[in-house]
């Protein structure tokens, strides 16, 4: 059995795909049986978030074309810490590179998430963005799982956090 799937897709649909390949098919409960206990501690956060938007082109015939840079790249990093019970604390950093240079932030303070039972994770930050992430049932990871076209076209996200010691 030949399993294909696009970027993004969420881990407990590859552990199916294996489990079925193996002819172990089992239902996606019994695969994962996660709550807001799965994510427990401090992880290391990396997040990459890039608009992929073409660039604005104008053309001047006979023969010119003039194009702005193409905008908008994040990227964050730093530690996120959760309570076992849906609160969290963030310490991030923020740079963001478009048309107008180099800018940095931090991110730091209290937030939420839940935890489903198909180890779906809804986190909100600080500033009340949320993203939504699927945890390893194990807890010892978490990746970002917004697919390439993202929350607005265009967009495009890599993201992950590990548990430290």
């Amino acid at each position: 059995m030949i399993c294909k799937k696009p970027f993004g897709v969420a881990l407990v649909s590859l552990i199916h795909c294996i489990t079925a390949a193996a002819g172990l098919a089992l239902p996606i409960e019994a695969l994962a049986d996660c709550d807001n206990t799965t994510l427990n501690g401090s992880y290391l956060f990396q997040d990459l978030w890039v608009n992929a938007q073409a660039p604005n082109c104008q053309f001047t015939p006979p023969s010119t074309i003039n194009c702005d840079a193409v905008p908008g790249t994040n990227t964050v990093k730093g530690i996120a810490t959760f309570d076992g019970a849906g609160g969290a604390v963030f310490n991030l950093q923020v740079r963001h590179i478009d048309r107008g240079g180099l800018t940095t932030s931090t991110i730091s303070g209290p937030g939420t998430y839940a935890v489903t039972p198909d180890c779906s994770v809804t986190m909100t930050l600080p500033t009340g963005e949320s993203s939504l992430f699927l945890a390893g049932p194990s807890g010892n990871f978490f990746y970002e799982t917004d697919p390439i076209g993202g929350l607005q076209p265009n967009e495009n996200f890599l993201g992950f956090g590990i548990r430290g010691g």
